[in-house]
């Protein structure tokens, strides 16, 4: 394994350097989650989908592809529902543990950073700080609009 320069990269004292998995599709990984079923699924804004990793055996599968899969965070629900923002479409959107998909909402320019409360029962979402009313969160808004889609089971 070695970097850019030709060296192998170094660790910090304590830590080690391990490959898990070789290079990939992936093209960026934005925001990364665990899933239920214990693999690491990671967001990519330029590779427009969403992966899953295992880490055990380091086989990758795209769970959400081309253009729907575009997104820069990720996250989900107790009932296994995915979650995630599309960050250059403007769009939150969640794929339930059955596979559906659907958008949650629309319309939310820079739609970047997406996290879940304590209860499970809402979700926030920042902008990015290019975007107008940047920093500003979203979530109450689909609360009163009746965007969430109903409380997880657990």
């Amino acid at each position: 394994m070695c970097s850019k320069n030709g060296r192998a990269p170094a660790a910090a004292l304590g830590y080690a350097v391990e490959r898990i998995v070789d290079g990939s599709g992936f093209h960026t990984a934005n925001g990364v989650a665990f899933g239920p079923d214990g693999r690491l699924y990671a967001a990519s804004v330029l590779g427009e989908s969403i992966f899953a990793l295992d880490l055990a055996t380091g086989a990758i599968e795209t769970v959400v592809g081309p253009f729907a899969g575009e997104s820069d965070d990720l996250v989900f629900t107790q009932a296994g529902d995915l979650i995630w923002t599309a960050l250059l479409e403007g769009a939150v959107r969640m794929r339930t543990a059955d596979g559906r998909m659907r958008d949650l909402a629309t319309g939310l320019d820079g739609a970047n950073s997406i996290a879940l409360t304590r209860d499970a029962n809402a979700c926030s979402s920042a902008r990015s700080s290019w975007a107008r009313g940047y920093g500003r969160s979203t979530w109450p808004a689909w609360r009163r609009r009746g965007w969430w889609p109903s409380t997880p089971a657990g």
